[in-house]
């Protein structure tokens, strides 16, 4: 169960993945998350694909831009590498579905759903739902990358006309600006009750024309959609270690392989002198139970822009040991997801 800030105190679950014509997973299914779920099986049995779809789904749900199959540490290849390829026959189209649903302690959970289809060689989602209760909006990418939007509710549903050209927006940029826009639009609605000067909302299959109540209960879902969306999971790699003799200072950019660790610790003991006591104490705790070693520091020069060591020392039977580079002595890494 991946768990994500909402508003100030609250925390939201993403607590199921769905998914269709992925990879190895042909047939439709739902991997249910506990609050610790653990992967098991056998190479080229779809762990990582799974891992890799669960960031896609964030970025794609949360307004982030188009998926990125292949970002570190996943790459899951093309459009054709990704669609399963057994599906429905050669004149079938060639798309596949996936989705999640996430919620919080307060209100009723909301479902993301997606249908995948092929820009140039990449995946796309070119079909969007999102869901709460009796609440739903749908876009679509149309011709010319033009949005087709739907929204609905208990009374009905209204496709949304945008009146103007500088509101058609292209689905190409992940449909952000586009439920932004529609939250425009919605409060016009309220607040003129002849209309919105964005956008039309035309009743489909014999609805009512949209009320005030109906623009309320989708400006409110809008609300709840947009406290989820700054909150993704983080995808880690397996821990590969490549210590050096010394380290320079570079740019603090994290990755996945955990390659800016040793820059991250010499910037934690310069700047959080509060802080890293705390910290030092427990790497050495790891160390002392794993066997490693019993002291641990970062050796600096005569300034804090020169370069730096890591450094481990374990406490022999006549007195203090010798600290050693992490270069100079044996070391294991566990090929676990951090």
């Amino acid at each position: 169960m991946l768990i994500l800030r909402f508003g100030a105190n609250r925390l939201v679950r993403m607590n199921s993945i769905t998914l269709e014509n992925f990879r190895c997973f042909r047939e439709r299914q739902t991997v249910r998350l506990a609050p610790l779920t653990l992967l098991v099986g056998e190479n080229s049995t779809g762990k990582t694909s799974f891992l890799a779809l669960i960031r896609a789904l964030a970025d794609a749900g949360y307004g982030l831009g188009i998926p990125d199959f292949k970002r570190e540490p996943f790459d899951l290849g093309s459009f054709d590498d990704i669609v399963n390829n057994e599906a429905n026959g050669l004149d079938a189209p060639r798309i596949f579905y996936a989705g999640f649903e996430v919620s919080d302690e307060l209100s009723q959970a909301i479902e993301y759903k997606f249908r995948f289809g092929k820009l140039e060689f990449a995946p796309f989602p070119d079909e969007r739902h999102f869901a709460q209760g009796v609440v739903r909006i749908k876009d679509s990418c149309g011709t010319e990358g033009r949005v087709k939007l739907t929204v609905g509710t208990d009374r009905g549903s209204w496709e949304v006309r945008f009146k103007e050209d500088e509101y058609e927006l292209s689905h190409h940029f992940g449909g952000a600006y586009t439920l932004q826009i529609l939250g425009f639009a919605l409060g016009e609605h309220n607040a003129n009750p002849r209309g919105s000067h964005i956008a039309d909302f035309r009743p489909v299959h014999g609805s009512p024309s949209i009320s005030a109540e109906d623009a309320a209960k989708v400006g409110a879902f809008l609300e709840r959609l947009g406290g989820v969306r700054k909150y993704v999971p983080f995808a880690g790699a397996p821990v590969r270690s490549k210590p050096q003799r010394s380290y320079d200072h570079g740019r603090p950019v994290t990755d996945p392989e955990g390659l800016y660790v040793p820059q991250f610790l010499a910037e934690f003991a310069a700047s959080k002198t509060e802080s890293w006591p705390e910290l030092k104490l427990r790497l050495e705790s790891f160390g002392k139970d794993a066997g490693l070693f019993d002291e641990f520091r970062i050796r600096r020069w005569d300034s804090e822009s020169d370069p730096f060591q890591v450094q481990v020392r374990r406490v022999v039977e006549n007195g203090v040991g010798k600290w050693r580079n992490l270069t100079d002595v044996g070391y294991g890494v566990s090929q676990a997801l951090p």
